[in-house]
Order: structure tokens, then C-alpha cells, then sequence
């Protein structure tokens, strides 16, 4: 759990007040895969919950939206020490976690406009974490519904194929067939014209015209 320390101001003396987030180690180290980006927004919903006990926090100016030192600076700000919020490379989380991180460096991006805390500010900060906790859901469902979809497809597809073999198969052997029963009546044909031809041979032959015309 996150924990939260505000110093009193001094009687005479304005003191920025601190808030210090401290992360245990074990979801740091959690926080560096995948799945982390999306628990590093209960760091940062729980941050904005305990700002109730604070209604104004004053803070160091920070640099203006834009600049190169606000595109380069992480979230191990004076008033967040949290290094899960940090802007990462596309290639080393998912599509769906550099959304997710995108949306929370938004919302703490509106947080640091301003100089105190007020309702309208923590109101903007809890619809940005719910608008990131819906849309980490709705894609998680997508990616699973179109999982499920590739699986209802492949297995179509095979089903279709197994079809097509069966009906080629069949195909194949009623070919073969056609093919052993011509094969079977040529050998028949020929076995009859050579015995036709003997008999022609044998009935025009000299020998056997000399013989019936003795008669």
C-alpha cells in the first residue's frame, strides 16, 4: 500500500506541502511487464483518493505543457515518487498498456496545472482513471472476443478443408475404379479381336479352300 505524508504549514511561513507516494518493491518489479501498466493506475487512483485529505497543496511551478522538459520528465515528481508511471517505448509494453499509460500521464498532466487542489480538479482526475479503468476493459474484451473469433474461424477453416479432402478422396477412387474397368474390358476386346482373326485367318486360308472345294 501507498503512504501518504503531509507536513502542517508554519504560523508566518508558507511551506509547500509534500506528498510523498512510496511503491513497495514488489510491484515495482511487477510493474515492468505488461499487466504492470495497468496496476500502476492503482497507484495513481489511490493518490487521488487520499487528495481529499489535502484541499489545497501548494507546489513548485512546474514547466509549461509542451516543453521539452515536461515531454521528458517522468512521474518521480516531488509529489508523486512513483516510477511505474514513466513513459515507455512502444516496442516494450503491449498497444493496449501504452493507451492505458498514455491516459494517465494526461491526467497527471492536469493535475500539475494548477497550484491548489480543488473539487472541480479532483473531479477531472477520477473521471480520466475511470475512463482509463473502461477502456483497458473494453480492450482486453475486444482482443478476447477476437481471439475467440480466430479460434471459431481456424476451426471452420479445418472443418472445410477435412470436407474437401473427403470429397477429393472420393473422387479419386471412383476415378481409379473407372479407370481398373476399362482397362478390364480393353483386355476383353483384345482377346476377342485376336480370336476373330484366328477364324478369318483360318477360314481364308489355301489349305481349307482346297478342302471345300473337293466337296
Amino acid at each position: 500500500m501507498s503512504s501518504v505524508e503531509t507536513y502542517p504549514r508554519k504560523i508566518g511561513r508558507k511551506k509547500p506541502a509534500s506528498v510523498v507516494v512510496q511503491t513497495p518493491e514488489g510491484m515495482r518489479i511487477s510493474a515492468e511487464t505488461e499487466s504492470g501498466a495497468f496496476v500502476s493506475l492503482q497507484a495513481v487512483g489511490e493518490f487521488a483518493g487520499r487528495l481529499s485529505l489535502c484541499d489545497e497543496i501548494e507546489r513548485q511551478p512546474a514547466p509549461a505543457v509542451g516543453t521539452a522538459a515536461t515531454k521528458t520528465q517522468d512521474l518521480t515528481h516531488v509529489l508523486v515518487r512513483d516510477d511505474r508511471l514513466t513513459e515507455v517505448s512502444e516496442p516494450s509494453i503491449s498497444r493496449t498498456a501504452s493507451i492505458v499509460n498514455k491516459l494517465a500521464l494526461e491526467a497527471k498532466t492536469e493535475l500539475e496545472k494548477i497550484t491548489n487542489m480543488n473539487k472541480t480538479v479532483k473531479e477531472a482526475v477520477i473521471s480520466k482513471l475511470c475512463a482509463i479503468g473502461e477502456l483497458a476493459l473494453r480492450l482486453e474484451e475486444s482482443r478476447s472476443g477476437y481471439a475467440a473469433g480466430l479460434e471459431r474461424e481456424k476451426a471452420s477453416k479445418a472443418q472445410e478443408i477435412a470436407a474437401l479432402e473427403s470429397q477429393q478422396r472420393q473422387t479419386t477412387e471412383l476415378q481409379l475404379k473407372q479407370c481398373l474397368d476399362l482397362a478390364a474390358k480393353k483386355d476383353t476386346i483384345e482377346k476377342e479381336v485376336k480370336a476373330t482373326r484366328n477364324i478369318l485367318g483360318f477360314m481364308t486360308s489355301q489349305k481349307h479352300y482346297n478342302r471345300y472345294a473337293r466337296r
